[in-house]
């Protein structure tokens, strides 16, 4: 049967579609240029590039899901809010909305391990434990909605206008419980492909520490999963002025009515939201899972990872070719 395409935008449909396609590709390659950042930074001074590494990555997520959401509310929501009879998207976009905010998650985290394995495969001296402590913390605060309670609590009031959260910050805490965990998979792939090929004569993954750093990351982010789903936070919602939003704004996190603000339901926005099929979460995963290995190769060179070159590519423009394009036989200088 025809679709009826009466009153779709498709300059909005395709303005959207760019947008999505600008900030996943576009998120893929700025959580490459944080990486190597990194390794630059780690060579002058790897404790400086520790503490550093969490807080620039956890800025750049968060950008990029503020980001989207801007964007959803410009191209989306306020089309369909402003009945001039305008042409407008049509579609539950929702389902696209959040493949964006799991990415960025993937990406951060991917971006973490991976740039902190990358140190210690050239130098391993174990300062990634400040690192993986400094982000298990930041990641425990901003998850508890901590920071957003002392944004309310101690804030000006002319300020919360601006930092009041909304339901892309409420989906983005959501999505945190299983965007952390695609960032293994590669890695377990790589040490068991140089387990198998070298059987014991070179270790599996590249030496002690890079696996005691992966265990480590990986007893983390469930640590930090258990804490978050388990622990009673405090309350925060009477501290901002959500009566100020439209009834139906997207924006909202609590049911909101004639009789006010109900704390303890949910927005309208988040009812009828459907569940990923198959091939959408399929869609999500793949990439979330191929950053890893794709960031690990641009970081020390295909040759190395796969047990060809005795030591990881130096610096230049063949490092930065390695994490694009691999030549035959792998090269190692």
């Amino acid at each position: 049967q025809k679709a009826d395409l009466r009153g779709t935008s498709c300059k909005l449909h395709f303005a959207w579609l760019l947008w999505m396609v600008l900030t996943t590709l576009g998120a893929w390659i700025l959580m490459y240029g944080v990486a190597l950042c990194y390794l630059f930074l780690s060579v002058h001074s790897k404790l400086a590039a520790s503490c550093a590494l969490p807080i620039v990555a956890t800025l750049c997520e968060h950008a990029l899901v503020k980001s989207n959401g801007f964007m959803y509310r410009q191209l989306v929501c306020r089309p369909r809010n402003a009945r001039s009879g305008r042409a407008t998207m049509n579609g539950d976009q929702r389902r696209v909305l959040d493949v964006g905010i799991q990415l960025a998650r993937a990406y951060k985290e991917s971006t973490m391990l991976i740039s902190l394995l990358g140190g210690e495969a050239a130098t391993p001296d174990y300062t990634w434990i400040i690192a993986l402590l400094q982000s298990f913390v930041i990641n425990v605060i901003v998850r508890g909605r901590i920071t957003i309670l002392l944004r309310g609590a101690f804030c000006p009031m002319w300020t919360r206008r601006f930092l009041t959260p909304t339901c892309f910050s409420e989906l983005h805490n959501q999505v945190r419980f299983t965007s952390g965990y695609p960032r293994f998979v590669p890695v377990f792939g790589v040490a068991m492909a140089r387990l198998l090929a070298f059987r014991g004569s070179k270790p599996m993954l590249f030496n002690q520490s890079c696996i005691a750093l992966v265990f480590a990351a990986l007893f983390f982010e469930a640590l930090e999963d258990v804490l978050v789903w388990n622990v009673r936070w405090p309350s925060w919602g009477h501290y901002y002025d959500f009566e100020r939003l439209d009834m139906f704004d997207i924006r909202h996190l609590f049911a909101f009515d004639c009789e006010g603000i109900h704390f303890e339901h949910v927005a309208l926005g988040f009812h009828g939201m459907r569940s990923h099929d198959a091939w959408q979460t399929a869609a999500i995963m793949a990439p979330a899972s191929y950053f890893s290995f794709t960031l690990i190769t641009l970081l020390l060179g295909a040759g190395f990872v796969h047990g060809v070159c005795p030591d990881p590519l130096p610096p230049g423009l063949h490092q930065l070719l390695d994490g694009f394009i691999w030549q035959s036989p792998l090269r190692c200088t």
